[in-house]
């Protein structure tokens, strides 16, 4: 048994005065001890055993402003303070062993009870009706006791004195039978007083038997009564109580950690780290194997939850409260010690969540150009003990990009460099076990690279193979209906050509904050900003590295993206200049007229496009 004892206005102290049976007392202070040692639970102060000679008394001090039902819930669930106990319930119920519950045995007791109060009953009924029998032929007897006195004395023995009395006075065998054994004394005028009072109570007792036997309402309310009269004289405080609705005790571990912002870190090759901001700005650089790098980077609160998707379409669901504290130094611990993931199963991406009901839609895409999108309430679970699957593939297929937000538009980048965007309501939601539709026609030897969310406020930048990052406007690319093969907008020549491997949405409030950007090679990464990464006057882009030095390109992120403006307050971004051609200036503007006064749009890509498929 437990109460919580108030210590001051905003502190509490949980004290627990009985155990339950079988549990060491030491032990258990121990276990909760340790809770509080391993930084479980961050509220407890100090727990103390005050047992005395007056009984048992364990203290929990809390820390000011703890919520100490929450505690005591948790201790319940995670220590021996609650204990549930086995027991054969297995009976022999009319003469077969049966396997019974609280309600059958309550019933079967109430049964045989009325087998015992129905026996007793009839055996007292039997024996009043006798007596009552015998009390009359005694009464009777007493009007012509001298007339008896004589019969009896002119008999020659006792049996002859019942035979001459029964003939006489027409008495019963047990009348007579009594008769002759009857002591003088008991003849005086008191004895006979006493026989009717005898007789009248045997009748009401008669009476009430009778109603006992006929009645099962009499018999429920004998039964009752006895019950109650035996509560009264063996009464003691009950040790044990029994409820007809226990309470299930749900803990929500989220309210037992302490709100704080931390870095987490993610590697290329799987490894992840938490560290305290501390420990990030006192460490010159990660702790990082060899040809290693960290592929997500932010600072984040500790009630968030990271998703991890991999190329396979699974998803790790990973609170970050659960990835221990390290260095920022430290290497960190290897993705297969937290959940276990196959041999040819990389990190894709990393999405952090501060709430999954803020009503945000994941974009998941796949190298066959499947897409489809999914509620962000989805991907929330109890159970995260191993790899959840986010998206069905087919054969030879793997997720490539996956992203978060809630934006008109959806573009998808090939690696042959083509670019497609689309309404972002031409993609249905789908459920995690769906395989999506076909959003981008590609040809034979194509595959998509990226997709994301984008508004037409934002820009762009895709990294090629190569080394070099276009960065343009969204604007500038025309909205087509889904599966097209859209616009080229990166140049593969012939003789090593460039490939977009990764894209990367930019926005407006992220260029103001000047965010990070890495560059993920093969063998390394470099780093630069999004103010140095200018606009892309051709099909090339601005190169950001040898790849004979450091590999070919990887991936591009963006690390510590800053919340975004809502749509209403971004200013519509201002086309860029680009330098043409003289012979070609004429025909650049926003709309042209055709020969039957037909409104045509035109952008810059138009001059570059190729024939569609």
């Amino acid at each position: 048994k437990t109460f919580i004892e108030e210590m001051s206005k905003s502190q509490d102290r949980i004290i627990i005065s009985e155990i339950p049976f079988e549990v060491n007392k030491a032990e258990l202070v121990k276990s909760i001890d340790m809770l509080r040692i391993d930084k479980k639970i961050d509220d407890i102060l100090e727990i103390r055993d005050e047992s005395d000679r007056e009984g048992l008394r364990i203290a929990i001090d809390l820390k000011k402003g703890a919520d100490a039902q929450f505690l005591l819930n948790y201790l319940f669930k995670s220590t021996d303070l609650q204990v549930a106990y086995s027991y054969n319930m297995v009976a022999i119920l009319n003469h077969r062993p049966v396997l019974v519950g609280i309600v059958p045995i309550l019933k079967a007791y109430v049964n045989h009870q009325k087998d015992v109060i129905t026996n007793r009953s009839n055996f007292e009924l039997s024996k009043a009706t006798k007596r009552q029998h015998i009390v009359s032929g005694l009464i009777k007897m007493v009007s012509v006791v001298d007339e008896i006195v004589k019969i009896i004395r002119a008999s020659q023995n006792k049996a002859n004195a019942k035979e001459n009395i029964m003939k006489a006075f027409d008495f019963t065998d047990l009348q007579a039978e009594a008769i002759v054994t009857l002591q003088l004394y008991r003849l005086s005028n008191t004895d006979i007083l006493a026989l009717e009072q005898e007789s009248k109570g045997l009748t009401d007792r008669i009476k009430e038997l009778e109603q006992i036997l006929s009645s099962e309402t009499v018999l429920r309310k004998v039964i009752k009564k006895e019950l109650t009269e035996a509560a009264l004289v063996l009464a003691e405080p009950r040790k044990s109580e029994i409820e007809a609705e226990i309470e299930n005790i749900k803990i929500d571990h989220k309210e037992l950690i302490s709100e704080e912002k931390v870095m987490i870190g993610i590697t290329k090759e799987g490894y992840i780290k938490r560290a305290s901001l501390r420990s990030y700005q006192a460490s010159e650089k990660a702790g990082l194997k060899a040809d290693d790098t960290l592929i997500f980077e932010k600072e984040i609160n500790t009630l968030d939850t990271l998703l991890i998707f991999t190329n396979v379409g699974n998803y790790i669901f990973l609170p970050v409260y659960k990835i221990d504290e390290q260095k920022w130094k430290d290497l960190g611990v290897y993705i297969n010690n937290i959940t276990p993931v196959e041999k040819n199963e990389r990190i894709l991406k990393v999405i952090d969540v501060q709430s999954f009901q803020s009503g945000d839609t994941l974009l998941l895409a796949t190298a066959q150009g499947m897409m489809k999108q999914a509620k962000l309430t989805d991907f929330e679970v109890s159970r995260y003990n191993k790899s959840i699957k986010a998206m069905k593939l087919s054969d030879h297929d793997e997720l490539v990009h996956v992203d978060m937000g809630e934006r008109k538009n959806i573009l998808a980048i090939s690696k042959k460099g083509y670019a497609l965007r689309f309404r972002t309501d031409e993609l249905p939601l789908y459920g995690l076990q769906a395989g999506g539709v076909k959003s981008m026609s590609l040809s034979e030897d194509d595959e998509v690279a990226s997709a994301l969310y984008v508004n037409p406020g934002d820009d762009f930048i895709i990294l090629t193979n190569r080394g070099h990052v276009i960065k343009d406007v969204v604007e500038e690319l025309p909205i087509y209906n889904r599966n097209r093969r859209g616009i080229l907008i990166v140049d593969h020549q012939k003789a090593n050509p460039h490939l977009a491997v990764s894209a990367q949405r930019l926005s407006k409030a992220q260029q103001k904050e000047n965010v990070k950007v890495l560059i993920i090679t093969e063998k390394g990464s470099l780093t630069t900003t999004a103010s140095e990464l200018k606009y892309s006057g051709n099909k090339f882009g601005k190169k950001m590295f040898d790849e004979e030095a450091i590999g070919k390109g990887y991936s591009i992120q963006i690390f510590n993206a800053v919340e975004e403006e809502t749509e209403d307050k971004v200013e519509k971004v201002s086309k860029k200049k680009i330098i043409k051609p003289a012979e070609t200036v004429d025909i650049l503007k926003e709309e042209v007229v055709t020969q039957d006064n037909k409104k045509i749009h035109l952008n810059r890509f138009d001059l570059f496009d190729e024939d569609e498929e």
